[in-house]
């Protein structure tokens, strides 16, 4: 009798051991840092003028951090950082110049790493001339042949500004 009392209680402390045993070390978490959050695109378009607006899908529990980079005419580098405010979408005045605009995104509860997605923009100086024109009605954003973006001007009939 005494044989199965033993037994009762080392099943018993078995039980009892397993059952609270903090497990949690065990799991293998997915948002353990390791893992990237999903890159984000993001688009440049005209606003006003020669403010562009960029913008992100918007989406719930995301943090938007934009960086931009402006190398100007005299090759002078500024960084701007967090100009969205934490938003997916910033308007940015531009004059000549390159900019490099980076775009990484945090998720809410979660410790992914962030992914950075980035573009270049170009603006040169006959773009800026041409802004001023009479004839120019709006700009346009367009992707190049080498990949990056850049600015051209439209006439009322969506011609090309020369």
């Amino acid at each position: 009798m005494k044989f199965i009392k033993n037994l009762l209680v080392i099943n018993l402390a078995l039980f009892l051991f397993i059952s609270c045993n903090d497990d949690d070390n065990d799991v293998v978490n997915p948002d353990n840092g390791s893992a990237t959050c999903n890159a984000v695109d993001f688009t440049i378009a005209e606003n006003v003028g020669l403010d562009l607006k960029f913008e992100a899908e918007k989406k719930d529990d995301y943090t938007y951090t934009f960086e931009v980079t402006q190398k100007d005419a005299a090759g002078a580098t500024n960084v701007s950082q967090n100009v969205s405010n934490g938003t997916n979408s910033f308007v940015w005045g531009v004059g000549e110049g390159e900019y490099n605009v980076c775009l990484n995104v945090a998720i809410a509860n979660s410790s992914c790493t962030p992914e950075k997605t980035c573009k270049t923009l170009i603006v040169t100086a006959k773009n800026v001339v041409d802004f001023n024109k009479p004839e120019t009605e709006k700009t346009e954003v367009f992707k190049d042949n080498d990949g990056k973006y850049k600015l051209r001007f439209l006439d009322t009939n969506g011609n090309e500004v020369n």
